[in-house]
């Protein structure tokens, strides 16, 4: 008689109901086997791990675990005992559910035969013992099992019939251990490999390895994808260093930037702005322990030289304007005076008089008129300025 060829194993559905219970620390109830003989099932059907129940009409034996034990830790054998009045059927799927009716393991079978004692005939049945190993990390305490295997419970024929088949073809081999190399192969395949020149042509020698160091290191710009400091510090306006302290501009908000102050001739602490003034000191004034900013408020600056110096000041002043007239008295060529003008002064027209000339009044009194005009001479507003926008002085002190 041919021992059973059984494929088994745990479903997918029975992977995520014991993962689900054990990650929820939950009891793990199997109890019932289903026996079923399915036409599609053969001796060399792989298990679905996607399988579910056969259907109705396919299943033969539905029914409880006969005993359940361990066989180590994480070794569970759930077993089935079916005596001689249990028949009469045939059976190529054997499925193991638990309490919910979920297929947590199957295994499909070489067809037994299961038939039960009948008197009247005289038919003579058989009993038959089914088990089933379950293996996980820590089975037997997640499903509560203490009691050891027994061994009625596991069939080892199987296993001893395919000992005696594996033992028998070895012996016969003309090499039983192919799995090997003989003494001498090993031996002179190292011979080979020491006499090799480079026997690691997979590795670089160590001298090859040297020589790109040094090739590497002795080049002009060893890593040319990346920026040189020289590029570097060309790209990058503001980098550390790039604004000198003490530098001064004009901002377009109404508070100055992060390292910057307002020029307002405030007077600082030496300790506290120690770059600044080391970089302008007392020029603007101040002494000991404190020093002034410049104060650039309603100021324009101008370049130190021809006479000018740093944190020197200078007040408004208005572009010196002249001019002048001369009165000519001729009472020979005429009996009024002649006016001439030049510069910021012009003559008027008066009482209907030769513009620029004298004129005499009704009872004889002479007159003249001359005139004012600084626009003739130099642009002019209501206020002497120049030419601006107003913004805010700021100097830099540093970070």
């Amino acid at each position: 008689m041919t021992d059973p060829v059984i494929r088994s194993a745990i479903t997918n559905a029975g992977n995520t109901f014991i993962a689900t219970k054990v990650q929820s620390n939950q009891a793990i109830s199997l109890t019932r086997f289903v026996l079923a003989n399915v036409p599609t099932i053969t001796e060399t059907t792989p298990v679905d791990l996607n399988a579910s129940l056969p259907d109705a009409q396919y299943r033969v034996w539905d029914g409880g675990v006969t005993r359940t034990s361990k066989s180590d830790a994480d070794t569970v054998v759930f077993s089935l005992s079916l005596d001689t009045t249990v028949g009469d059927f045939d059976a190529n799927f054997f499925g193991l559910l638990s309490d919910d009716d979920t297929l947590v393991a199957v295994s499909y079978m070489t067809p037994i035969h299961k038939r039960k004692n009948d008197p009247a005939t005289g038919k003579q049945g058989n009993m038959i013992v089914r088990s089933m190993l379950v293996k996980f990390t820590n089975a037997a305490a997640a499903l509560n099992i203490t009691v050891p295997v027994e061994s009625w419970q596991i069939d080892f024929q199987a296993q001893v019939s395919q000992v005696g088949a594996d033992l028998t073809a070895h012996l016969s081999a003309a090499d039983p251990h192919s799995v090997y190399y003989l003494k001498t192969t090993v031996d002179q395949k190292f011979t080979d490999h020491e006499g090799a020149s480079n026997p690691h042509p997979v590795y670089y020698l160590k001298s090859a390895v040297d020589q790109k160091f040094t090739d590497h290191e002795g080049a002009g710009n060893p890593h040319p994808v990346y920026l040189t400091q020289a590029e570097g510090d060309g790209r990058y306006v503001l980098q550390g260093g790039a604004i000198p302290v003490g530098l001064m501009s004009f901002f377009a908000g109404t508070t100055p930037p992060s390292g910057w102050l307002e020029a307002n001739g405030a007077s600082l602490s030496t300790s506290t702005y120690a770059q600044l003034f080391s970089a302008i000191g007392y020029t603007h004034g101040g002494s000991g322990s404190t020093f002034n900013l410049p104060n650039a408020q309603r100021r324009v600056m101008r370049g130190a030289g021809s006479g000018l110096s740093v944190g020197q000041t200078q007040n408004h002043a208005i572009q010196n304007i002249t001019g002048e007239f001369q009165i000519t008295d001729d009472y020979i060529a005429r009996p009024w005076p002649s006016i001439n003008h030049a510069g910021a002064f012009y003559g008027v027209n008066w009482a209907n008089q030769a513009f620029g000339n004298a004129g005499y009044d009704a009872v004889g009194t002479q007159y003249s008129k001359t005139g004012f005009d600084a626009s003739r001479v130099v642009s002019t507003a209501d206020e002497t300025r120049a030419d601006g926008i107003i913004l805010l002085p700021i100097i830099y002190y540093g970070s």
